[in-house]
């Protein structure tokens, strides 16, 4: 699949997260560290990227669902763009 030319492959079931963010050290550490400060497991986890570009696609599959309250706090982390959930 293609999202805004990052090709991702992923299973979009149930309940998952979109982040589109800057590729630098510590983006992805800093998402695995809020989820699990909320006692939140990553079961899945899938990172798009276009060649020579400073940005990232990250397809997030959780065991349990995320709050608004988590997800904002997402949004306000370091190096993120954008962050959107979706459930089916």
């Amino acid at each position: 699949m293609n999202i805004n030319n990052f090709r991702l492959e992923l299973e979009p079931v149930n309940r998952f997260i979109l982040i589109h963010n800057h590729d630098k050290p510590g983006a992805i550490g800093s998402i695995g560290n809020l989820l699990g400060d909320h006692d939140i497991n990553i079961s899945r986890m899938r990172v798009g990227q276009t060649e020579g570009s400073d940005k990232t696609m990250i397809f997030l599959r959780t065991d349990a669902p995320i709050s608004e309250d988590i997800i904002e706090k997402m949004r306000e982390l370091p190096l993120m763009i954008s962050v959107a959930a979706f459930e089916l």
